[in-house]
């Protein structure tokens, strides 16, 4: 199932691609597609009232509309409503001024027909309308001035600022006298998709459809109005000539002082800013970005610019952050490139140090532990490669599942979608899994069916980063029981922060804290923190590395279970802040962020703020729009959101009914309600940009985590009585547990797609992901996780906290070897020196678009030269990780690494050096491609021990002057001559 978004995510033809996609795959998709418009001719209808309107306001004619439509019987046929449409539009604008633009017409014919016509009705109206329309005659300088509005713009109508700038830019050049609208471009491109929709597009090929297309769009258009309009063309190019000198402004003033990091992007600076711009690169040709050293003119530089351009994604992690604290530079003109370009996420595609086999179960339905855990015969010697890295993420690990009928744990792996039922046994059914910080172990809460019963246990997941030195290794073990375990009477609450897990056991009031570096180092003989707060349905969270949050107890009222307060204490227990004064009546619900912890109360919310060890609390009462009877009672936070999000429900007098998901502003003490319908559980995405929430209903909805809007739906399960789903997002997938139908779903987010499933049988009924996602880094560290009687959720997240410096974040910076994403970064560039110097901005728009028209001509030569090479021969071999946006856009595959990192000065392992030879000669490499900016010492010896040729590429900086790389254009098509000598 593909669902359309409601709002812009990225920039580029993707988002085109993804509404031509939804509707094409709408049509074909039998009781999903919408009701073909009536044969009936109404449409022409339409288009006769909207090409006669000369336009009333949208208001005026909407209002007609809806009560013309109001007066007719429920049910309407789509024809009747399009011919009522028709007439009360032509009504409407009689008498009225020009004037109507396609924006109004979508809203008129939408709004008025809501509920009568589906969204594919009104689009074809609307398209065959506007194509209906006669052609405007064009005014040069509207056009011009058009260009550079979408540019600064970025995204209007969900089109590129680089399409409509091409557009309307090769429309006034060939003199047209019509306008192309976004309908237009849409039915062409829709077309060209349409052919191969079938065979299972990627992303990369469907990009180059949507290229061609407009490039071919174009040159038709132009064709065919030649004839047409030659002498109307000479006209209008004089009119443009005009218009152009008229408008175009006398460059004064004194030029915009420019920094750039690399001096590839200088050259980008110095093509935008041409004589209006003073550019300097603090990088020197042949230097090396990684390990570049400013010097104290290079600070003095920093300081005196006007903007500074960096690359960022963290490529010049290891100097710039010095040097900008050192040059007290104002973060306003700092600008990272990398940010705005729609950057791939960085995967561990070379994995194969010294693991040479895939972790397999040879037997299913293992039913004892023992025969589980003797399944490996050699421990660390597995690696995975497989994953979800067809998604364009690495996922390696495992899915530890509990059951709401059986007292056992089921195991998924989820590289060889291989699933163990009923493989470990707990004390108790509907047990609760949740992950360790770093996904390392799996930590069950297990209650009943006595209270003496209730046990926590530990499963050592088995996939894990060991530190060597400089770097990480990947770990492959089986799944294992930990010795050590927790008796203690209704462990209920659970939070992951800094390193640490909280468990609270309501009963006796008892908060265990445990360190899971110190766990992964002991066996049976653990022995965590434990800190003593009274019997109370309470909470725990570690704050910072020396403080603890923990909830007070009720002490007007013994018999009252919910707290009325939290305190901030040392690990040797003491009070360091107190907020326990009924703070917070009725408390239940926490998460938190990097600025504090929120708690549900009744009437409110209790936001704790931190500020380097130091506390203050503050409240933040309900709004006057919630019920009086409604509260908070769970909340969701993330760790690079600055709010919080919350679920209220009330007492209905016979159970708690939901009263909506609210948005918590603690900066400005506001709520607002978010999504009014019941849920079962509510997730952010891993970067903290969506949120996801569950509904009663079983659709999945995707909240935009800013501002609450809808972004997305999925009907993803059933409603049943066997208990409620539970989910967790696990970077780019969203796993559900649904006890209803006894599988486990996978659900590619960026897709909003299921696209994994498994049968388990039973009951599954909550799970944990224990391995390793995203890149090779430091582990990353999980938000809290806990959840909450009543309502069945589990606040669980992840946190982008990686401990390893020679790695980069989780993006690759390396974009500039995809021309494609090397214009949107030059239009940013045009943008910032406009904002800076708006009097020359037209002169910077137009630097932009002419370069990205010598981009677009890079693109299809690259396209032009890599076709020359057999597909099978497309294999890369390089120094380090730099290639991957190279591979991606032209068809590459990477098989070795040199050096297994995004950074250069990284020293692999003897273990990585012999795998990747063995890598080399199983696949017969013939070329291997070293850099002028990473020392070749490894590189050749590789070559030597191969037999395989080594070549050079450019990758981090342009070549010396008179080399030929000396300018991005010419170090692009060097690198890409070399390729094709090395694998043709």
């Amino acid at each position: 199932m593909i669902m359309t978004l409601s709002r812009n995510i990225g920039l580029g033809r993707l988002a085109i691609v993804a509404a031509i996609a939804a509707l094409i795959f709408a049509i074909a998709c039998g009781d999903d597609a919408p009701e073909p418009v009536p044969t009936v001719d109404t449409a022409k209808l339409i288009q006769e009232a909207v090409a006669s309107a000369q336009s009333a306001s949208a208001a005026e004619i909407q209002n007609s509309v809806a009560a013309a439509i109001a007066e007719q019987p429920q049910g309407a046929s789509a024809a009747e409503i399009q011919k009522l449409v028709s007439d009360s539009v032509t009504a409407a604008i009689a008498a009225q001024p020009a004037g109507l633009t396609r924006a109004d017409v979508q809203s008129i014919v939408s709004r008025s027909t809501e509920g009568q016509l589906s969204a594919a009705d009104v689009q074809a109206i609307v398209d065959q309308s506007f194509r209906a329309l006669p052609a405007p005659e064009i005014d040069v300088s509207r056009l011009t001035s058009l260009v550079n509005s979408a540019v600064a713009g970025a995204v209007p109508e969900g089109v590129s600022a680089d399409e409509i700038s091409n557009i309307v830019q090769a429309q006034v050049s060939a003199g047209l006298s019509g306008t192309l609208t976004r309908g237009d471009i849409e039915d062409l491109v829709a077309q060209a998709v349409e052919d191969a929709v079938g065979d299972q597009l990627t992303a990369e090929q469907v990009t180059e459809i949507v290229n061609a297309s407009l490039v071919a769009t174009n040159q038709a258009i132009e064709s065919a109005a030649a004839e047409a309009a030659q002498a109307a063309a000479a006209a209008s190019a004089a009119q443009a000539a005009a218009a152009a000198a008229m408008e175009a402004p006398t460059p004064s003033g004194p030029p915009v002082q420019v920094v750039t990091t690399t001096n590839f992007v200088a050259d980008w600076a110095r093509v935008v800013g041409g004589d209006r711009a003073e550019v300097f690169s603090l990088l020197q040709p042949g230097a090396d970005p990684h390990t570049f050293l400013p010097g104290a003119r290079d600070v003095a530089r920093v300081a005196d610019a006007d903007l500074v351009l960096t690359v960022g994604l963290e490529l010049e992690a290891e100097w710039l952050e010095d040097l900008l604290h050192n040059a007290s530079a104002d973060e306003s003109k700092i600008v990272a490139l990398g940010e705005v370009v729609d950057p791939l996420e960085y995967a561990m595609d070379d994995m194969h140090d010294d693991h040479d086999e895939h972790d397999e179960h040879e037997e299913e339905g293992h039913d004892h532990e023992d025969e589980h855990e003797d399944e490996h015969e050699e421990e660390g010697h597995d690696h995975d490669e497989e994953g979800h890295d067809d998604h364009g993420e690495m996922t390696i690990g495992r899915l530890l599942v509990a059951d709401a009928v059986e007292a056992h744990l089921s195991l998924i792996d989820l590289s060889t979608d291989h699933v163990d039922s009923g493989v470990f046994e707990v004390a108790a059914p509907r047990a609760t899994v949740y992950p360790s910080p770093t996904h390392r172990f799996g930590i069950v809460l297990a209650r009943g069916p006595e209270d003496d019963d209730d046990r926590v246990h530990v499963f050592d997941g088995g996939i894990f980063l060991e530190e060597h030195g400089d770097h990480f290794d990947l770990v492959t073990e089986a799944v294992s029981r930990h010795a050590f375990e927790i008796a203690d009477e209704r462990p209920i609450h659970y939070v992951n922060s800094h390193g640490w897990t909280a468990i609270f056991a309501d009963a006796h009031g008892h908060a265990f804290l445990i360190n899971e570096a110190d766990l992964a180092s002991s066996s049976g003989d653990y022995q965590p923190v434990v800190l003593e707060a009274g019997p109370q349905h309470g909470a725990a969270l570690v704050i910072s590395d020396d403080h603890v949050v923990i909830t007070t107890k009720n002490l007007d009222d013994l018999d009252d279970a919910l707290p009325v307060g939290v305190e901030v204490r040392d690990f040797h227990d003491h009070v360091v802040y107190d907020a326990s004064n009924r703070s917070c009546p009725g408390m239940h619900g926490e998460s938190h962020n990097e600025h504090g912890a929120a708690f549900g109360c009744v009437g409110g919310v209790l936001f704790l703020e931190a500020h380097d060890g130091e506390y203050e609390h503050k409240f933040i009462a309900n709004p006057p729009e919630m019920r009086e009877d409604s509260r908070i009672g769970s909340v969701y936070g993330h760790h690079h959101v600055e709010h919080f999000f919350g679920k209220a429900s009330y007492f209905d007098g016979e159970g708690f009914a939901d009263d909506g998901i609210w948005l918590i502003d603690v900066d400005h003490g506001e709520m607002r309600q978010v999504f009014s319908e019941p849920s079962v559980s509510t997730k952010f995405s891993s970067d903290g940009e969506l949120l996801y929430v569950l509904g009663a209903d079983g659709v999945l909805h995707a909240l935009d985590a800013h501002d609450g809007d809808l972004v997305a739906t999925l009907d993803l399960v059933e409603p049943g009585d066997a208990g409620r789903p539970a989910m967790i997002v696990v970077g780019e997938w969203l796993y559900v547990a649904d006890p209803n139908g006894g599988h486990v779903l996978g659900v590619h987010l960026p897709h909003m797609e299921i696209e994994e499933e498994w049968e388990l049988g039973g009951a599954p009924s909550s799970l944990a992901f224990l391995g390793v996602t995203d890149s090779g880094d430091a582990p990353h560290e999980g938000h809290d996780e806990h959840e909450e009687e009543g309502h069945d959720e589990h606040d669980e997240h992840e946190e982008d906290e990686h401990g390893h410096a020679h790695d980069h974040g989780t993006h690759d910076p390396h974009f500039w070897f995809d021309p494609i994403r090397v214009k949107v970064a030059v239009n940013e560039i045009a943008a910032r020196l406009s904002a800076i110097d708006p009097d020359n901005a037209s002169v910077y728009f137009q630097n932009a678009s002419e370069y990205a028209d010598e981009l677009d001509e890079l693109h299809y030569w690259i396209l032009d030269q890599v076709g020359t090479i057999e597909p099978e021969r497309r294999l890369l071999v390089t120094s380090h990780d730099a290639f991957t946006y190279f591979a991606q856009a032209y068809g590459f595959e990477i098989v070795g690494l040199v050096i297994p990192s995004l950074a250069t000065h990284v020293e692999p392992s003897a273990e990585h050096i012999a795998g990747l030879v063995e890598v080399i000669r199983e696949r017969e490499i013939q070329a291997l491609f070293g850099e002028t900016t990473v020392s070749e010492r490894l590189a050749q010896a590789v070559a030597r021990e191969t037999g395989a040729e080594l070549f050079r590429l450019y990758s981090g900086s342009l070549g010396p002057e008179g080399s030929g790389a000396d300018t991005y254009l010419g170090m692009v098509r060097a690198n890409v001559k070399t390729m094709v000598e090395a694998l043709k």
